[in-house]
């Protein structure tokens, strides 16, 4: 017998009613976020590093900011855009290797 696949799996249904959602848009320079609970919007907005900073300075301040903004409104659930490398950002590709 065949085993079936992890795609054909189906997918468990989550109760998000009453859940705080914290999405992240990941960048080195500009990482955006928000966050949400059933229909309200509670917080939203970016954390900026400054250019001029060393890579590893600019992820201590996302890593702090982030910390500061799970630590404010505790989410239930985080969501963590998949970031894509793309030729023109030769920088990132560096920065996150092959």
């Amino acid at each position: 017998m065949k085993k079936p696949s992890a795609a054909s799996l189906p997918l468990p249904i989550l109760d998000l009613r009453g859940k705080t959602i914290l999405g992240i848009d990941p960048a080195i320079a500009t990482i955006g976020y928000g966050a949400i609970c059933d229909q309200t919007v509670l917080d939203y907005g970016v954390i900026v590093t400054p250019a001029s900073s060393p890579v590893y300075q600019r992820l201590k301040q996302i890593h702090d900011d982030v910390c500061e903004l799970c630590e404010a409104l505790k989410p239930d659930f985080v969501a963590i855009e998949m970031p894509f490398l793309l030729e023109k950002t030769p920088m990132l590709a560096k920065c996150c290797g092959p």
